[in-house]
């Protein structure tokens, strides 16, 4: 039976197209699309957005050979830069981070969506979006290669699709108690059809810096910027105008920048493109523009607890747009038009005090299905509506608001801001970079010279306690033996320590402690020697173990990477060579033979001595500066321990226990600075939330304590075979030479210096009753050990105020090479002077000591001499050294293969140069030895037209050039 009335059918309301999210498989990216047809797609590798589809077109340009794996950083799309822009300047908290710092090479975790919809029905599909919020936090970032391991920081990446537009933005909370500096930008590819017919206009009249031609300083043009080849221009123009890329007289784009006041415009063209491994297609820079908004013309201070906010919004039109009518409709209105309500409502407070109570839960990284994720649908609180506390704008308004966007900040809430860096001037002390590890380098290179040169002042003497009936001659020969033990054992094994210290298992600073150590226990055995020949072992041990030069030259090299800070930075070495050389020889003199020098004191009947005196003393009358010299390398060694880092790239990363424990102990002498936050009063407690934004600290928590660095590639090493190029070989010649004559003229220094003075009573040799000039004449000056240790002072003074007066200047003037060759042609002038110090009149008759003034001027005199051209010389063939190496896996081979020669050097010379030395005495002709030494500076004197300045990369291994390449890009 039918019913006369039936119940009508109850309407069913159709679905509204809502926005969706889905991610891959592999959760390495995340697409988000509208019903509208727009998408975006992010890689959580760097937050990178690699695609923007909008108006039926991609709009991001992506290089067919972009990197998507996670293996470096991607060619196109957007990527992120923070901390630095470009590559990191010396001597900043950045240096050693990866050119752009890290934030576009470490993996990101997706925080959650919101959605929102205005006015949508199902025929209009509405007008909604999609927020994707990433984040990031040092937590993340176990092995950072900088400063910056010690600074805390939490930063929420949003990316928000509207149905015009591509919102990115940007909230840096510094988490920690410390300040740091940044810079900041978004590194956005635009896709192009054709670059020929693009410009670029609101960048008219602008200054900017020109990276094609060094980074000058250029007028801009008043007209649209067109491309017609490489372009690489840093504009600061302040946030709120307007950039329009057109094609065609068409727009084609406009972006809105707040708080962003920088623009970089970059297209690499032919050349350049052809240089980048990961770039494609081979014509793919005519399909692409990079306009680059951030902030990195200046350096950003973040005070502890502050947040930084900043971001763009991009336009893109479709091909029937009017350029004419869009910026005119642009201009008519302040900057754009206002449009429909945003979803996300940040200010600066927000990030700090807002929780993530109405985010979308977290991505399950543990889910592989790869499909769509839930979306939410919010709806406006209506009482939120009807409170009076008035509302913030948007993190990226739309485009009339972002002028009215500073009203919203307090005066103290000022954006901070520092003065832009000081261009580069002339290098000082001041401006060296890792000043505290350069100290401490300083100070275990200092402690060696201190223990060398003082064996100087007494060794004559202390050979001569061990045999007083052998003659002068003999105890000459035996002395340049004893000097030639320790470098003879270092050219056995200083190629050994070189790759010792290239080697990931043992590294730079164990074989810089193996050297102190060693050298601290030769030390203490030399100075309780009783013979000749236990001297010789002991001596022979320390250079054994002691390969520190070329290690500390390489350690430099790594600390100091910039060419204009080298000049000061290798003039280390050389500078407490002489220190040690002013303050070595005066201990040495002072400490020697104690109970002999000072018989009050520790004699007989003496103060410390009692009635016997001290024994030891009497036994073992040199231990004593033995003793102190091993003191003072123990302490470098502790300093090395507890305080300097290693340089070797494969190993910096691997924890230290000794600095560890340093940092430790340093702590205890350092009050912990306590801050206090002070409450907001315009959040309340019970005020209701509808930020999306996660707090700093529930952000950190939420990120994963892994390391997000991608792994550090294997170092390519060249093989042994290769290393001797034309340039090492020259370069390692030169250096032999100069090595040979100064390691000679300082062991025949002190050797003539102590050497009897002529006595006509009794001539030696016996048949040599007169002196005759200008070659027939012997016998030295007869200085006691604390003369012999104040002249060699001189020498020290004289070379430390060339050394930070003098030197700087002049090699800025001259340049490497050249204050080389001019420095060597000194040489030769002061061994020809050097014999004549024997007849200059003395005031006082032989055998007693030479003295007198004109003994000292004439003394001074040829030490000035010897000591400019040393200290040109020395630290120029450092740094020639270390730039010849071919390949940066073999610098500290390189550096021990030069510490090699100079040892073998050094063991010749002085052997060969006490012999002569002998030889002359005996046949009364002492300065024979002296005129052939100025023969073989004037050799290296020639040699020295051969060498060049090398860059220390000239040899490539496979797909290095590719990576260098790549690197010099924007």
């Amino acid at each position: 039976m039918e019913r006369s009335k039936k119940p009508a059918n109850i309407p069913v309301s159709p679905t509204i197209p809502t926005p969706n999210v889905s991610i891959s498989q592999d959760n390495s990216r995340l697409t988000a699309s509208l019903p509208t047809g727009e998408s975006v797609e992010v890689l959580l590798y760097g937050a990178t957005i690699i695609s923007w589809k909008a108006k039926g077109k991609e709009n991001l340009f992506l290089s067919s050979k972009a990197h998507l794996d996670g293996s470096k950083a991607v060619r196109g799309g957007i990527p992120l830069v923070f901390p630095v822009f470009g590559p990191p300047p010396a001597d900043h908290a950045t240096t050693g981070l990866p050119q752009h710092g890290f934030a576009r090479t470490s993996k990101w975790e997706y925080l959650g969506k919101s959605t929102s919809e205005s006015s949508a029905t199902p025929k209009s599909k509405g007008d909604a979006s999609v927020k994707l919020d990433f984040g990031l936090s040092h937590t993340m970032l176990d092995k950072i290669p900088s400063e910056w391991k010690n600074y805390e920081f939490g930063i929420t990446y949003s990316v928000t699709l509207n149905k015009e537009d591509l919102e990115t933005s940007f909230a840096i909370r510094n988490t920690g108690e410390k300040d740091w500096e940044f810079q900041t930008l978004f590194h956005t590819y635009l896709a192009v059809d054709n670059i020929s017919q693009v410009s670029v206009s609101g960048l008219e009249g602008a200054s900017f810096k020109d990276k094609t031609q060094g980074g000058k300083e250029v007028k801009g043009s008043s007209g649209p910027i067109t491309i017609g080849g490489e372009v690489d221009r840093n504009y600061s123009l302040g946030p709120t105008k307007l950039i329009t890329i057109a094609e065609k007289n068409k727009p084609r784009y406009e972006i809105y920048r707040d708080l962003l006041s920088d623009v970089v415009v970059w297209n690499p063209w032919e050349t350049k493109a052809k240089g980048m491994a990961d770039f494609g297609p081979e014509d793919g820079y005519k399909k692409m523009i990079c306009v680059e908004t951030g902030s990195v013309m200046q350096w950003n201070t973040l005070e502890a607890g502050d947040t930084w906010e900043g971001g763009q919004r991009i336009k893109a039109f479709d091909e029937t747009s009017n350029l004419d009518a869009s910026i005119a409709g642009a201009s008519e209105n302040g900057v754009a038009t206002q449009y429909g309500p945003t979803q996300a409502s940040i200010g600066r407070q927000d990030f700090a005090n807002k929780n993530i109570s109405q985010q979308e839960p977290l991505l399950n990284n543990n889910d592989t299905s790869g499909h769509g994720i839930e979306h939410e649908h919010r709806e406006d609180d209506p009482q939120e509506e009807q409170k009076e506390r008035p509302r913030r704008p948007s993190m990226l308004p739309r485009p009339s608001s972002i002028a009215r966007r500073t009203a919203f900040i307090d005066e103290d809430e000022a954006l901070p801001t520092s003065p832009p860096p000081a261009k580069a001037g002339p290098v000082s002390w001041k401006d060296l970079p890792n000043k505290k590890q350069l100290a401490i380098l300083t100070m275990a290179r200092l402690s060696e010279p201190l223990t060398q040169t003082s064996l100087q002042a007494y060794m004559f003497y202390q050979l001569k306690s061990f045999n007083p009936n052998l003659s002068d001659s003999t105890i000459s020969s035996q002395a340049g033996i004893l000097q030639g033990s320790f470098t003879a054992a270092q050219f056995i094994t200083a190629i050994l320590w070189g790759r010792m210290a290239d080697n990931e298992r043992v590294g730079r600073k164990r074989v810089l402690l193996i050297g102190l150590f060693g050298t601290c226990v030769s030390c203490i055995g030399f100075g309780f020697s009783i013979s000749f020949w236990q001297a010789a072992v002991f001596r022979t041990a320390g250079g054994a173990l002691n390969g520190n030069v070329g290690v500390m030259r390489t350690m430099i090299s790594e600390i100091i990477k910039e060419k204009r800070f080298q000049s000061r930075a290798f003039l280390l070495l050389p500078m407490c060579f002489n220190i040690g050389v002013i303050i070595g020889p005066i201990l040495g003199g002072l400490l020697s033979d104690p109970v002999g020098s000072y018989p009050k004191v520790f004699g007989i009947d003496s103060v410390f001595g009692g009635k016997e005196g001290v024994w030891w003393l009497k036994h073992w009358p040199y231990a004593l500066p033995n003793l102190m010299s091993a003191f003072f390398l123990l302490i470098a060694a502790m300093g090395v321990i507890f305080g300097l880092e290693e340089t070797l790239e494969s190993i910096r990363d691997r924890p230290d226990f000794g600095l560890r424990l340093g940092r430790s102990i340093a702590s205890l002498f350092h009050s912990r600075r306590h801050q206090y936050t002070a409450v907001d009063t315009e959040d309340t407690l019970d005020s209701p939330s509808n930020s999306s934004w996660p707090d700093s600290y529930e952000l950190e928590s939420r990120m994963p304590k892994t390391s997000t660095l991608p792994s550090k590639p294997k170092i390519k090493r060249l093989p042994f075979s290769r290393i001797w190029t034309t340039n090492v070989l020259c370069t390692l010649l030169c250096h032999g030479i100069l090595a040979m004559h100064v390691g000679t003229f300082n062991n025949l220094w002190f050797i003539h210096l102590s050497t009897p003075r002529f006595d006509p009573e009794h001539p030696q040799p016996p048949r040599h009753e007169h002196q005759t000039l200008p070659f027939g004449f012997t016998g030295g000056l007869g200085m006691p050990p604390r003369s012999v240790g104040f002249a060699m002072a001189v020498l020290g003074v004289i070379g430390i105020s060339l050394q930070l007066f003098v030197y700087p200047r002049v090699n800025e003037r001259l340049g490497t090479v050249r204050s080389f060759r001019y420095s060597l042609c000194l040489f030769p002038i002061a061994y020809i002077l050097a014999p004549y110090l024997s007849v200059i009149p003395s005031s006082k008759p032989p055998p007693t000591q030479a003295s007198g003034v004109l003994v000292w001027l004439a003394l001074s005199g040829v030490l000035c001499i010897q000591v400019i051209a040393r200290t040109f010389a020395l630290p120029a063939t450092i740094i020639l050294i270390n730039n010849c190496s071919p390949h940066p896996s073999v610098l500290g081979t390189i550096h021990g293969i030069s510490q090699s020669v100079s040892s073998f050097s050094r063991t010749i010379g002085p052997v060969v140069g006490g012999w002569g030395f002998g030889k002359g005495l005996q046949i009364g002709v002492v300065g024979t030895v002296w005129w052939s030494l100025a023969a073989l500076a004037s050799l290296g004197w020639c040699a020295s037209s051969l060498v060049r300045e090398g860059s220390g990369h000239e040899i490539f291994l496979e797909g290095e050039k590719e990576e260098e390449e790549e690197g010099k890009e924007i």
